[in-house]
Order: structure tokens, then sequence, then C-alpha cells
């Protein structure tokens, strides 16, 4: 007995929608759609952050040569000592040094719409707190003001006053926005600092556990990791020719309230590995290959046949 196949029949005619309608309102299907990552590198001072975004680079110096005539990196920097990471490993980027506010939200919003920042295919910033604490600079004197108005007579100006916190979470909201839309790979770094256990508040200082968190209070921090696809901690064992960078992308981050969406604790990761690991393909990052010896993560051309 065989069973008659069920085939679905449409109760109205359909016509299919136009070329003029698809451009005048925008409409692409998910497959044409790009696929790019938006990571976010978590990890103490100095473990390696940086060196991923370098290795992002496919204009770099072999025997003197640069690979590409223009940089496919802009590097917003906030952290310089990152410069130092950048130029040992021979990786050239654009790199623009402590922009502002409304420096930072043109260049975000440029790198989005702009077809003159077309030939960047990488951005990054370095690093996300050091950001927080030029704007936690700007709204300061908002705070001392107000207090002055009021004729308190102490000034802590190590605490902001409460509207003004909230004017920096929102401005933080605002620049997480603009990251958001930009069609590009996004890397975003964080150094991660220490914290006092929340269950040990009531202890004694010195008798408080301390746990690792993003070095951002915990809406921040909440609100800048719903911003990425893909989350990871870096972090460097041994030293010279021993040296080792980890990246793992499945721990859990406290701060957050997050768990970071792969299994991969990956050594001397690089960010073309980190593209093919999720199945990106990018073909233009197959020219050069990353290796690391006992003077860091240098690069090398990859003949056709694939070996350098």
């Amino acid at each position: 007995m065989t069973t008659e196949k069920k085939i679905f029949k449409h109760n109205r005619t359909i016509t299919p929608l136009s070329d003029e309608l698809k451009t005048r309102y925008k409409i692409q299907s998910t497959g044409e759609r790009n696929k790019y990552v938006r990571m976010l590198l978590s990890g103490l001072g100095g473990q390696g952050k940086t060196t991923i975004i370098g290795t992002a680079s496919r204009r770099v110096l072999i025997d003197e040569v640069e690979t590409i005539p223009n940089s496919n990196v802009l590097l917003l920097e906030y952290d310089p000592d990152g410069d130092d990471t950048i130029v040992s490993m021979g990786a050239i980027v654009d790199r623009i040094q402590s922009p502002s506010e409304k420096d930072l939200l043109e260049i975000l919003k440029a790198c989005a719409t702009s077809k003159e920042f077309e030939q960047y295919d990488v951005v990054a910033i370095d690093a996300y707190n050091k950001l927080q604490d030029i704007e936690v600079d700007t709204v300061l004197p908002v705070g001392v003001a107000f207090s002055a108005q009021r004729k308190h007579a102490r000034i802590d100006t190590e605490v902001m006053e409460i509207q003004d916190y909230g004017r920096l979470k929102k401005r933080c909201r605002i620049i997480n926005d603009h990251i958001g839309i930009i069609k590009k790979h996004v890397i975003v770094t964080c150094i991660m600092g220490f914290k006092d256990h929340p269950l040990d508040m009531a202890k004694p200082k010195s008798d408080r556990k301390q746990i690792t968190s993003l070095a951002l209070d915990g809406q921040m921090a909440h609100t800048l990791s719903t911003q990425f696809s893909l989350h990871g901690i870096v972090s460097k064992d041994g030293s010279g020719s021993n040296l080792v960078v980890k990246t793992s992308f499945s721990q859990y981050n406290s701060e957050a309230k997050t768990r970071f969406r792969m299994e991969h604790d990956c050594e001397n990761i690089t960010f073309p590995e980190i593209l093919d690991m999720i199945g990106i393909e990018d073909p233009t990052f197959q020219k050069i290959k990353w290796e690391q010896d006992k003077m860091g993560f240098l690069p090398h051309m990859v003949g056709r046949n694939g070996t350098s």
C-alpha cells in the first residue's frame, strides 16, 4: 500500500516581490546576509587581548614589505600600552587615540554608513573600561558643580552624583547601540578586575573572597555583554619561548551574568582562526598565517600549497 504524498497548495496566487520593492524597502533574504563576528575579549592587563586585535590585520610587514596598501583594521585606542604590542607584531592598523564621546559616536556611525570607511573590515575598541574612565572625567565636574550649588561642605570626587552616574550609563548605552549597527567584524576588549564577592559583603574586608569580573559595574557589564555574539577570556602562560596565549570561550562571567556561547579553550588563538571556528569564511585572511615564537606572534605568507 502506497501513501499518497501531500502537497501544500497556496489558497491564493502568490506574486513574487519585485526587485523595485525590494530595493525601496531594503528587503534582504537571510541567505544574502554577510556574516560578521562581534567579539568581546576580557582578561587581566597584559594577557594578550590586543594581540588578537593585531592578528586581525591583513596589512603587515613581511621582509619589510607591506602586504596590502591600505589598513583593514580601525583601532579606537583608549589604552596607549597597546601600541607596543601592535608594532612589535609587525601589524599595521589605522588608529585614533582616545576620541571624545562626540567624536567616537561620529566615527562609529561612519563605520556603519560611510563608503569612505569601506576599506575597514574590522573595527576594534581597546579597551572599553579605559573609555569609561574618560566618560567619568566628563561628568564629574557636573557633580561637583551641583554639590557647590547646594553648598555641601564635603565633596567626594571619587563618588559621582547619582544623576551624573545615570547620564554615564545612558551614554554607554548610546555607544553600544552605535557599535551594534556596524556591519563589520567588531572586537572590543575590556580589562578584568577583582571585586569583593557579593555574599561576603558583611564580612571584614580582609575576609572577603575576590572574584574576577569586567572592570565595569554590573549594569554596564551586562549591557555591554548583550551586544556581542562571542565572548572570550584571554590569559597568558609562561614567558619567552614558552609563551602561550589561551582564549577560553566557555567560562562564566560573574559580572555580566552571561555564559559564553562556545565550548573552546584554544592555545595561541588568532583572529582568522576564531572566524574559522565559528564558521565564517573570509578568504582575505588566508594569505597570512600568524605563528607564535619567542618574539611573540609574527606574520608569515602562506604559499599556494598552504605552507608558509
